[in-house]
Order: C-alpha cells, then sequence, then structure tokens
C-alpha cells in the first residue's frame, strides 16, 4: 500500500495532490468514495437540519440536499474518473486492433495455404 508521504512532488492544490495519488496508486479510489459517502452523509444531515428547523421547509432541504450534495459529488466524481475511462477506452482500441491484425494474418496464411487454379493439374482421364 502507497503511504502519503512517498516520493510526491509539491503541489499547491488537494486535487493536484489527489490526482499524483490516483496515477500512482489505483486503490486511492476506495478512499475517494468514501470520501464521496462521507460528504454525502454531512450534506443529508445538513438537508435533515433544514427540513426540521422551525423556520426551514423541505423545499429548502431538498434544495440544500441537491446542489451540496448531489451535483458536485456527481461532477467530481466523474472528474476523477476521467483518467480510467480513458485508460479503458485506450485498451479496448488496442484489443480490437490486435483482433483485427490477428484476423488479417490468419486469412492470409489461409490464402497461401490454398491451392490456386493455375497449380492444379487437369484432371486424368
Amino acid at each position: 500500500m502507497l503511504s502519503l508521504g512517498d516520493s510526491f512532488e509539491y503541489t499547491n492544490s488537494i486535487v493536484g495532490f489527489a490526482l499524483q495519488i490516483t496515477r500512482q496508486a489505483p486503490e486511492f479510489y476506495v478512499f475517494m468514495y468514501l470520501i464521496v459517502i462521507a460528504w454525502i452523509y454531512v450534506v443529508l444531515m445538513m438537508s435533515v437540519a433544514e427540513a426540521t428547523n422551525s423556520t426551514g421547509t423541505l423545499l429548502g432541504a431538498l434544495v440544500t440536499f441537491v446542489l451540496y450534495g448531489l451535483g458536485p459529488v456527481a461532477l467530481v466524481v466523474y472528474l476523477m474518473g476521467a483518467p480510467a475511462r480513458s485508460k479503458a477506452i485506450k485498451k479496448r482500441a488496442a484489443q480490437e486492433l490486435l483482433q483485427q491484425t490477428a484476423d488479417a494474418e490468419a486469412a492470409r496464411e489461409k490464402a497461401a495455404q490454398a491451392p490456386t487454379a493455375d497449380a492444379q493439374e487437369p484432371p486424368k482421364g
């Protein structure tokens, strides 16, 4: 497991630090989801406080949950998952290219092994 003190370059932002960690340790995504779950919990508690306050409303609680919780979390998860999606696309393209190359090679070998019409002897009879 990668510890947080292992040879990271200095960055001026938390996002840059998180990106370095995810490049070096894909298992860090587990911790990212833990943070997402914790943030959703905090926002849920904010929404409950909004709904149960004497001057609060259910609409205010819903807006709080969506604008402070679901929106930002969906954006962060989407942005942090972009490198994994691009790697998957590149891997899929490489596999397709490899499959096409193998199919072309098999067709070439089959064509080389098949007898041609000029090479066949006429039937004796």
